[in-house]
């Protein structure tokens, strides 16, 4: 991908935290321009659903299905004003 001229970055965060998403999103900004995010955060507890104890769903519903929509959120304004840029979600 460099010989290409392009480049790869990881930024890190806890995708379950909207200002936390937003912050690292502002930081990465700051250092270059977003074309392409691969969203791969997830989380996913195994075994018999009628275990599932009530902080567990709602780490699995934070991080999986809201932290998907607050990396979106973040990103959307950015995309839209250089009018492209592409986010692939893999979650579980």
């Amino acid at each position: 991908m460099q010989q290409l001229g392009g480049k790869a970055e990881v930024a890190i965060c806890n995708t379950s935290l909207k200002g936390e998403v937003q912050k690292t999103i502002e930081v990465v900004l700051t250092e270059g321009k977003i074309d392409l995010v691969i969203n791969h955060a997830g989380v996913g507890y195994f075994g018999p659903l009628q275990h599932y104890e009530p902080h567990q769903i709602d780490e699995i519903i934070d991080t999986n299905v809201k932290g998907t929509i607050y990396i979106s959120q973040a990103l959307l304004p950015h995309f839209l004003k250089q009018n492209k840029g592409k986010i692939i979600n893999l979650n579980s």
